[in-house]
């Protein structure tokens, strides 16, 4: 997190995000300063379009996308992992999590099923 906040910094770097997305609100309702700083260079795009076209346009500075990871591996499928690279899924290159939530009653029998999803 704090390279890619030093990346966009720099100007070495164009992060952009789907304009009303969760993303945008995990930004906007954080708390952290090195993702406010990062939000503060985002560009909001209005349509899938616009970032996959600054992805694959390959020009100086670049963009990265910021989306969810099943989003962008499909995009890659479908342009070529020579066109897209997405880091390793480790905790060092996410930028945050998402977490599953699902009520159920008090006495909900099975519990331990979802402890497996």
């Amino acid at each position: 997190m704090d390279e890619l906040a030093d990346a966009c910094i720099s100007g070495r770097l164009i992060p952009v995000v789907l304009n009303n997305t969760s993303i945008v609100e995990f930004f906007l309702n954080s708390k952290h300063n090195t993702l406010r700083s990062i939000w503060s260079y985002i560009i909001l795009a209005p349509n899938a379009t616009v970032p996959l076209s600054l992805l694959l346009s390959a020009r100086l500075p670049y963009s990265t996308w910021i989306a969810p990871r099943k989003h962008l591996i499909f995009l890659q499928s479908k342009q070529g992992e020579d066109k897209i690279f997405i880091p390793p899924d480790t905790e060092e290159s996410s930028l945050f999590t998402s977490y599953l939530a699902t009520p159920v009653r008090k006495g909900f029998k099975n519990k331990r099923l979802f402890q497996q999803l």
